[in-house]
């Protein structure tokens, strides 16, 4: 009887350290999506992938605003459409796309533990690379903020799960079966995010090599089954005349131009290994504390497994180096796999403090107060959230916080000089037009124009146009220019809207 409870106590510890990779997605990701901004990227997407819903654009057509990408051929459409059917079904509300990101975020922290269970056969430590990678800083910013990088590498942990059991498997159909799913996989990829899809094609090579358990017959045949499959799909969709024109525009605009630094610059070449250092210090800084805690270092696990992971993160960075054109959260992709390299090199001690974790009388006290609090941060962080101003403030305490504009589906003037930067600029034109479906032109002489309010160094308002919203602008501010005599209107037409203007004031 004795027995029959510590063994119960002992899967409810372990229950309990299992969920502390998603009970931190909760403290770290779910309060920032229950307040209003985002990235402006995020917003992008979101905005496409409504319009999508409500037909505007096509598949291979994506629509933005009237004025900013009518045809959106910056990235592949397949992750905006999916979310687009989110919005077919639940209709136009900015919880769509929270949802999805954070949905994703959950599918990833799970892919993750089958990864490792399928390349180590260990479930003792299923949760220590799931909870490695969300600690990582990238890792819940970009789940915070609906990038495309989130549904990418849902279809990269699959197709790298299907790699995995095709190597390791004794039958030549299955293996056969498995380089096909996981070529599947990155198509998918690539019709999501493009050419970052296609690193997972070199992995069965790596099994061959480094994969404990594997048949180096199979994961030869693994790798021509998904080198064939993949090529037969590639060439399937070029053979399509609107994904081959897609395609062009995207290979030629995007790729080539990224690589040639012709795009924005952040993170070029090699220094995109700085970014990585940067971003993988926590969870590095945390191995290091279990091992100072053991005061020994003999007990890292240099074996296959641990390579394996490790050129597994390597094959999705390297290529970076390539481009002009990164972004810290490109390293998205490849965070999963250094998570389960740490995890297998430090898996001695983490097995050391799972134990004292749950034998441990102190040990059970640590892991209780850990779980009460995340869950109480994570009450606490959520409540100070719900529908307040986290980010691009600048925008929602104007457009947002003081209610809704009766103003939607029109153009709107705007000049770069009226934002103070070029980052301002796109967050403003993401933002009114997926919250309004307000496109912004640089025909500074549109009836309705928006304002930079309370700045000595903006352009003068003319003394014709009102204040149309909001009525207490902090930084920003809609004006109805409708009286000036420079903006495009018809004289008649301006005088008849005029007289109505009027007489919604005399009533």
């Amino acid at each position: 009887m004795e027995n029959v409870f510590n063994r119960k106590r002992f899967f409810n510890k372990k229950l309990v350290i299992s969920c502390l990779p998603y009970l931190f997605v909760f403290v770290v990701v779910l309060p920032k999506l229950l307040g209003y901004g985002m990235f402006v990227d995020g917003v992008l997407y979101a905005t496409i992938a409504r319009n999508l819903s409500e037909g505007l654009g096509q598949f291979w057509q994506p629509y933005y605003t009237k004025t900013m990408y009518p045809s959106f051929f910056e990235h592949p459409p397949l992750a905006i459409y999916i979310q687009s059917i989110l919005f077919n079904l639940f209709g136009d509300t900015r919880w769509i796309e929270r949802t999805y990101t954070l949905f994703t975020g959950m599918l990833q922290v799970l892919l993750i533990s089958q990864v490792w269970k399928a390349v180590t056969n260990d479930e003792d430590l299923i949760w220590s690379a799931p909870f490695l990678f969300v600690i990582t800083p990238i890792v819940f910013w970009t789940l915070a903020n609906n990038e495309l990088e989130n549904t990418l590498v849902v279809f990269m942990l699959l197709s790298t799960i299907f790699v995995v059991h095709g190597c390791k498997s004794n039958k030549t159909l299955a293996t056969v079966f498995c380089g096909f799913i996981a070529a599947l996989f990155i198509f998918l990829g690539f019709l999501s995010k493009g050419v970052f899809a296609f690193y997972p094609l070199i992995f069965p090579f790596f099994c061959y090599y480094f994969l404990i358990g594997s048949f180096k017959k199979n994961s030869i045949i693994c790798q021509v089954s998904l080198i064939i499959s993949l090529a037969l799909m590639l060439i399937f969709l070029f053979s399509i005349t609107d994904a081959r024109h897609f395609f062009g525009i995207y290979f030629m605009t995007q790729v080539f131009k990224s690589l040639s630094g012709q795009r924005e610059i952040d993170y070029p070449h090699f220094l995109i290994f700085r970014a990585l250092l940067e971003h993988i210090i926590l969870p590095m800084g945390i191995c290091f504390a279990l091992i100072l805690i053991n005061r020994s270092i003999k007990f890292l696990n240099y074996n296959r497994n641990t390579l394996l992971f490790l050129l597994m993160a390597l094959s999705a960075t390297l290529p970076l180096a390539i481009s002009a054109k990164n972004h810290g959260w490109y390293l998205m992709i490849s965070m999963p796999f250094y998570a389960l390299a740490l995890a297998s090199l430090c898996s001695y001690y983490i097995l050391k403090f799972q134990e004292f974790c749950i034998y441990n009388k102190f040990g059970k006290i640590f892991l209780n107060s850990i779980l009460f609090s995340m869950i109480l941060l994570s009450i606490i962080l959520c409540i100070r959230n719900f529908n307040r101003t986290v980010k691009n403030s600048q925008y929602h305490n104007d457009f947002t916080m003081q209610g809704i504009m009766p103003l939607t589906n029109i153009t709107a003037s705007f000049c770069p000089l009226w934002f103070r930067d070029k980052a301002e600029t796109w967050m403003m034109i993401a933002n009114l037009a997926r919250d309004y479906k307000i496109s912004l032109s640089m025909n500074v002489n549109h009836r309705y124009r928006v304002y930079l309010v309370n700045n000595e160094n903006a352009c003068a308002i003319p003394p014709s146009c009102k204040l149309f919203f909001p009525m207490e602008p902090k930084i920003f501010a809609m004006y109805d220019c409708i009286a000036d005599p420079k903006t495009n209107l018809d004289p008649n037409q301006r005088e008849a809207l005029l007289d109505e203007e009027a007489q919604k004031s005399e009533n």
